[in-house]
């Protein structure tokens, strides 16, 4: 298994398992592609439900996700502790232990099972990853969507909100230009 590493970030040591920089890949896919990952680790991707829940199983992890907003100002979120469930599961998210400058929007879909445009886990009477266009743990639907729809530019911003990159912590429903998620085992 090959995975891409930032070094840089926080004395580095970090498995990037998401990123979002340039559109080049769309995230709007089904269960079995978030389930075994997709894109270009150099670009944009998803390293895959399958890998991160193996790797959040074997050891305790932190999760950080780095954000860029259109203005270039950029914030962070960080979990202390991040767990992702199996797949009988739906992959259900597990984050507490917040810190950063972002906001603690991730606390909001905190249990909730993963939801892809063919695979409705959610808590809503909407079908939230078809309706958000992207592959999430969507609760009653969204406070926060990192795989939503990539927009290039605030000109060509969605007119409804909730879709695209969001935050809404930090910048309400305003779209996020850059993020990446990665994670790092906890040393004791």
């Amino acid at each position: 298994m090959y995975v891409f590493c930032d070094m840089q970030t926080d004395q580095g040591g970090w498995i990037v398992i998401q990123k979002r920089i340039d559109g080049s890949v769309g995230f709007h896919r089904n269960w079995n592609e978030y389930k075994r990952g997709f894109g270009d680790k150099l670009s944009d991707y998803w390293l895959g439900l399958d890998i991160i829940h193996s790797l959040t199983s074997q050891g305790d992890y932190t999760l950080r996700i780095d954000m860029e907003d259109f203005a270039g100002s950029v914030r962070y979120a960080e979990y202390n502790k991040f767990v992702i469930g199996d797949e009988k599961d739906n992959f259900r998210l597990t984050v507490d232990q917040y810190s950063g400058d972002a906001g603690d929007t991730l606390r909001l879909h905190n249990n909730a099972q993963f939801s892809t445009k063919d695979r409705d886990n959610d808590n809503s009477r909407t079908h939230c990853a078809k309706s958000f266009k992207g592959g999430w743990w969507f609760n009653r639907c969204l406070h926060c969507n990192l795989n939503g729809e990539y927009f290039s530019d605030l000109s060509k911003a969605p007119r409804r909100q909730g879709e695209g990159i969001l935050w809404s912590e930090w910048k309400l429903w305003e779209i996020l230009k850059r993020v990446e998620m990665k994670i790092r085992l906890k040393i004791n």
